[in-house]
């Protein structure tokens, strides 16, 4: 079994690959993450991420103003409020991912086929 790796603000510069179906927690507030390869689960604890993901078979989400863009995505389970989750195509066998939401004004999109590479990291402004 893998350790999960875990990542809070200021410990990691670049993107992190998920080899092997790594779990990655990201903790605290306010990193911006890019992930590569397949997270075998992904959570996002705190507020104020902004994370891309290249794939993810689970993604937990808890706390709040966190946004994440997922390319490839199984499930996800979203708890707190103001978080923002868009994805691209479910993983291979799945017609679409499966979604669990709790709190307040959070959403899931599906977006339009993109490479991840290419989706900005900037603030929606208005």
């Amino acid at each position: 079994m893998n350790e999960s790796l875990v990542i809070t603000p200021g410990t990691l510069r670049g993107p992190v690959v998920c080899a092997g179906g790594r779990d990655v927690v990201i903790s605290g507030n306010g990193c911006e993450v890019a992930l590569t390869g397949t997270c075998e689960e992904l959570k996002v604890i705190g507020s104020g991420h902004r994370v891309r993901v290249e794939a993810a078979r689970m993604v937990g989400v808890l706390g709040s103003n966190n946004h994440l863009v997922v390319d490839t995505l199984g499930a996800a389970k979203i708890n707190g409020t103001e978080n923002h989750l868009s994805w691209k195509r479910a993983m291979e066998g799945r017609k679409a991912p499966s979604f669990s939401l709790s709190g307040e004004g959070n959403s899931v999109s599906m977006e339009a086929e993109s490479p991840v590479a290419e989706i900005p990291l900037e603030s929606p402004r208005g």
